[in-house]
């Protein structure tokens, strides 16, 4: 909800700058660092930096599943190649 806030705040000062009621150094205003919630920095591990995404690893499962089923079903309906 911050962020939203800011954003807003921030869009409004560049259309008061592009009405000219407003410096453009004023646009992009640093707000202080919050003192309730410290920013702390993100680590990632190696699993997390070098492992495949989650969706794009479902995505290949489902696609080959769903292509294997398919020659199944063709194989069945059709009746191709049986043994003897």
């Amino acid at each position: 909800m911050q962020g939203a806030v800011e954003a807003g705040e921030r869009a409004a000062r560049e259309v008061l700058n592009a009405l000219g009621k407003v410096a453009k150094k004023d646009i992009w205003v640093q707000e202080p660092e919050s003192e309730d919630v410290p920013a702390v920095e993100i680590t990632h591990t190696f699993w997390e930096r070098n492992l495949p995404p989650v969706t794009g690893l479902l995505l290949k499962i489902i696609g080959f599943s769903t292509s294997v089923t398919a020659l199944w079903f063709v194989v069945y309906k059709f009746r191709l190649p049986t043994r003897s």
